[in-house]
Protein backbone atom coordinates (compact mmCIF):
# COMPACT_ATOMS: atom_id res chain seq x y z
CA UNK A 1 0.00 0.00 0.00
CA UNK A 2 1.10 3.54 -1.02
CA UNK A 3 2.32 5.33 2.26
CA UNK A 4 1.20 8.85 1.21
CA UNK A 5 1.85 10.55 4.62
CA UNK A 6 5.71 8.63 4.85
CA UNK A 7 6.24 10.18 1.27
CA UNK A 8 5.44 13.57 2.43
CA UNK A 9 7.58 13.57 5.40
CA UNK A 10 10.42 12.09 3.66
CA UNK A 11 9.87 15.13 1.27
CA UNK A 12 9.87 17.56 3.98
CA UNK A 13 6.15 18.16 3.41
CA UNK A 14 5.04 21.96 2.92
CA UNK A 15 7.82 23.48 3.52
CA UNK A 16 9.73 21.98 0.55
CA UNK A 17 7.08 20.99 -1.58
CA UNK A 18 4.49 24.33 -1.26
CA UNK A 19 1.42 21.79 -0.54
CA UNK A 20 0.69 18.68 1.44
CA UNK A 21 0.22 15.64 -0.29
CA UNK A 22 -2.56 13.45 1.11
CA UNK A 23 -3.85 11.74 -1.89
CA UNK A 24 -3.40 9.52 -4.82
CA UNK A 25 -4.24 12.36 -6.83
CA UNK A 26 -1.88 14.84 -5.17
CA UNK A 27 0.80 12.60 -6.16
CA UNK A 28 -0.11 12.43 -9.57
CA UNK A 29 -0.30 16.45 -9.66
CA UNK A 30 3.04 16.64 -7.71
CA UNK A 31 4.61 14.35 -10.62
CA UNK A 32 2.56 16.69 -13.38
CA UNK A 33 4.38 19.94 -11.40
CA UNK A 34 6.98 18.50 -10.73
CA UNK A 35 9.55 17.87 -7.54
CA UNK A 36 10.97 21.25 -6.36
CA UNK A 37 14.67 20.45 -5.89
CA UNK A 38 14.54 21.33 -1.62
CA UNK A 39 11.78 18.57 -1.53
CA UNK A 40 14.67 16.22 -3.26
CA UNK A 41 17.36 17.54 -0.80
CA UNK A 42 14.98 16.89 2.07
CA UNK A 43 15.00 12.94 0.86
CA UNK A 44 18.76 12.97 0.08
CA UNK A 45 19.02 14.54 3.84
CA UNK A 46 16.91 12.19 5.62
CA UNK A 47 18.57 9.00 3.43
CA UNK A 48 22.30 10.16 4.67
CA UNK A 49 21.77 12.27 7.98
CA UNK A 50 23.36 8.95 9.76
CA UNK A 51 26.45 8.54 7.26
CA UNK A 52 26.78 5.42 7.17
CA UNK A 53 25.84 4.97 3.41
CA UNK A 54 26.50 6.65 0.32
CA UNK A 55 27.33 10.27 0.28
CA UNK A 56 24.66 12.71 -0.79
CA UNK A 57 25.84 13.03 -4.18
CA UNK A 58 26.03 9.46 -4.96
CA UNK A 59 22.15 9.12 -3.76
CA UNK A 60 21.17 12.33 -5.73
CA UNK A 61 23.62 10.37 -9.01
CA UNK A 62 21.37 7.37 -8.60
CA UNK A 63 17.56 10.16 -8.20
CA UNK A 64 18.70 12.45 -10.80
CA UNK A 65 21.85 13.24 -13.15
CA UNK A 66 24.41 15.60 -12.04
CA UNK A 67 23.30 17.79 -15.15
CA UNK A 68 19.44 17.82 -14.62
CA UNK A 69 20.26 18.46 -10.65
CA UNK A 70 22.13 22.02 -12.08
CA UNK A 71 19.84 23.21 -14.55
CA UNK A 72 16.54 22.61 -13.20
CA UNK A 73 14.41 23.68 -9.93
CA UNK A 74 12.13 21.48 -10.36
CA UNK A 75 12.29 17.43 -11.73
CA UNK A 76 9.24 15.39 -13.44
CA UNK A 77 8.46 12.70 -15.72
CA UNK A 78 11.18 9.57 -14.97
CA UNK A 79 12.94 11.57 -12.49
CA UNK A 80 10.14 12.64 -10.78
CA UNK A 81 9.02 8.98 -10.47
CA UNK A 82 12.35 7.73 -9.43
CA UNK A 83 12.21 10.26 -6.35
CA UNK A 84 8.87 9.43 -5.13
CA UNK A 85 9.57 5.46 -5.23
CA UNK A 86 12.51 6.29 -3.12
CA UNK A 87 10.71 8.55 -0.83
CA UNK A 88 8.06 6.11 -0.57
CA UNK A 89 10.67 2.90 0.32
CA UNK A 90 12.61 5.14 2.82
CA UNK A 91 8.96 5.82 4.33
CA UNK A 92 7.87 1.86 4.47
CA UNK A 93 11.51 1.43 5.92
CA UNK A 94 10.90 3.24 8.23
CA UNK A 95 7.23 2.26 9.09
CA UNK A 96 8.18 -1.47 8.95
CA UNK A 97 11.71 -1.49 10.82
CA UNK A 98 10.74 1.00 13.72
CA UNK A 99 13.31 3.52 13.12
CA UNK A 100 15.31 5.92 10.10
CA UNK A 101 18.85 4.97 11.00
CA UNK A 102 17.69 1.02 10.86
CA UNK A 103 15.88 2.13 7.67
CA UNK A 104 19.02 3.68 6.02
CA UNK A 105 20.93 0.49 6.87
CA UNK A 106 18.45 -1.69 5.19
CA UNK A 107 18.12 0.55 1.90
CA UNK A 108 22.00 0.66 1.47
CA UNK A 109 23.48 -2.83 2.05
CA UNK A 110 23.07 -5.56 -0.71
CA UNK A 111 20.04 -7.82 -0.54
CA UNK A 112 20.36 -11.37 -2.31
CA UNK A 113 16.97 -10.92 -2.95
CA UNK A 114 17.70 -8.30 -5.22
CA UNK A 115 20.47 -10.26 -7.03
CA UNK A 116 22.78 -8.50 -4.73
CA UNK A 117 22.13 -4.78 -5.18
CA UNK A 118 20.89 -2.25 -2.25
CA UNK A 119 17.02 -1.80 -1.50
CA UNK A 120 17.74 2.23 -3.09
CA UNK A 121 19.38 1.19 -5.74
CA UNK A 122 16.33 -1.10 -6.57
CA UNK A 123 14.34 1.38 -6.62
CA UNK A 124 15.73 3.43 -9.70
CA UNK A 125 13.30 0.78 -11.65
CA UNK A 126 9.50 0.27 -10.97
CA UNK A 127 9.91 -3.36 -10.92
CA UNK A 128 12.97 -3.10 -9.00
CA UNK A 129 11.03 -0.62 -6.25
CA UNK A 130 8.48 -3.34 -5.99
CA UNK A 131 10.69 -6.33 -5.00
CA UNK A 132 12.27 -4.26 -2.42
CA UNK A 133 8.63 -3.77 -0.84
CA UNK A 134 8.23 -7.03 -1.32
CA UNK A 135 11.13 -7.86 1.30
CA UNK A 136 9.56 -5.45 3.40
CA UNK A 137 6.46 -6.35 3.67
CA UNK A 138 7.35 -10.12 4.08
CA UNK A 139 9.49 -8.60 7.16
CA UNK A 140 6.38 -6.34 8.36
CA UNK A 141 4.69 -10.13 8.46
CA UNK A 142 7.75 -11.59 10.66
CA UNK A 143 9.86 -13.11 7.83
CA UNK A 144 13.59 -11.98 8.14
CA UNK A 145 15.01 -8.89 6.08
Amino acid sequence: MLNIGGINRQLGGISTLGTSIKSFSDLERLIERGIPKPALNALIDTMTEEKMGPSPECVRAVLVSKTAFRRHSTFKGASAERILRAAHLRALAESVIGNGRRANQFLFHSHPELGGITPFEASSSEIGARAAEGILESAAFGLPL
